[in-house]
């Protein structure tokens, strides 16, 4: 069971801030041994608040995004600039369905995630809130595989061979990631903000901040209910590794429930008063579960006792997004103020 005397003092958390540039390793691995505390510069920093983060499949590489449209990966090793990748210019009839989107919301990055599948550096981003590309950063190719309207949640089945994306209209979308062709589209009801595949790759969950998760099976797209899920503001959803847990979070802190029974198990919240948390991740071996709030508090539980181990502190605005990099060893949060912070975990 994870100790908190395992977690080093919020000081010695790794911060990355600043836009572009390069980091000396030794200087890095000199701090890191001599248990200082870290300020990376300049690495990754988004102008107008960072939104999400993903590790690829391998952990050596980070990608975070923000409002300011642009898509940043990082090497996690090094902690320099690997690449950079811009909004897409829009063609004429994106411009036209667009003219009359306030600006900040053209270039808007609303979802990205890598894929898992091994050695990939394929990496799904969403942008304008309805283009969805594949890039691969390394390969330095780009392909516009699919165009849903207000695109919010998008993710990669286990294997990597489907992509999922969540709109708010009520559409679920897939697509084969081999071909680059679209699959299959389930209608729900509208307001999705996040979703996930079960670990068997067969089943989708859907948050929706006002309606039950909804199931999907992603062989013949039919659809049920989860029950009792509509918890108020359910905005991302999570399955723990072995998948017999969902995680969903809401206005009264990070809800917890047995997939078998379909009934829940526990609420994780920090006093009578917790912040809404917009992100949440299980760690790889299923012992930790993260979670943002809106003080800008990355919140770290003990998945066996449900007891918080940690508070994890740096962001000077809301948190957004976690992440786990695969082994477990990091830890992965973005914050509206633009930084993307990194905590070596009792896992590593």
């Amino acid at each position: 069971m994870p100790d908190p005397a395992d977690f080093p003092p919020p000081a010695q958390h790794l911060r990355i801030r600043a836009a572009s540039g390069t980091v000396a390793a030794r200087a890095v691995l000199n701090a890191l041994e001599g248990g200082r505390p870290i300020r990376l510069e300049p690495v990754s920093r988004h102008t107008s608040g960072s939104k999400l983060v993903s590790f690829s499949s391998d952990g050596s590489l980070i990608a975070t995004t923000g409002r300011d449209g642009h898509t940043r990966v990082v090497d996690t090793v090094l902690r320099t600039l690997v690449a950079h990748h811009p909004s897409e210019p829009l063609d004429t009839s994106l411009r036209n369905l667009l003219a009359h989107t306030p600006d900040k919301l053209r270039t808007h990055i609303t979802a990205a995630a890598f894929c898992p599948a091994p050695r990939s550096t394929l990496l799904a981003v969403v942008e304008h809130r309805r283009v969805i590309i594949l890039w691969d950063p390394l390969a330095e190719e780009t392909v516009r595989v699919g165009y849903t309207e207000g695109t919010y949640g998008i993710t990669f089945s286990p294997d990597g061979r489907q992509l999922a994306a969540a709109s708010r209209d009520g559409n679920i979308d897939i697509w084969n990631t081999a071909s680059r062709t679209h699959a299959a589209r389930c209608a729900l009801r509208p307001g999705h903000t996040s979703l996930a595949f079960h670990p068997d790759g067969n089943l989708l969950a859907i948050a929706n901040p006002h309606t039950d998760v909804q199931l999907v099976l992603t062989d013949d797209g039919a659809c049920t209910d989860f029950p009792d899920t509509s918890i108020g503001n359910g905005r991302a959803v999570a399955y723990s590794p072995d998948g017999t847990r969902l995680a969903l979070t809401g206005d009264n802190g990070v809800h917890l429930w047995n997939t078998r029974s379909r009934r829940q198990v526990s609420t994780l919240a920090e006093g009578p008063h917790p912040a809404v948390s917009s992100g949440l991740a299980f760690s790889p071996d299923g012992a930790l579960l993260a979670s943002t709030s809106d003080s800008g508090a990355v919140h770290l539980w003990d998945t066996a006792t449900d007891r918080l181990l940690a508070t994890l502190t740096g962001h000077t605005e809301a948190s957004t997004n976690v992440a786990f990099s695969p082994d477990g060893s990091l830890l992965a949060a973005t914050g509206k103020d633009g930084t993307v912070q990194l905590w070596t975990t009792p896992t590593g």
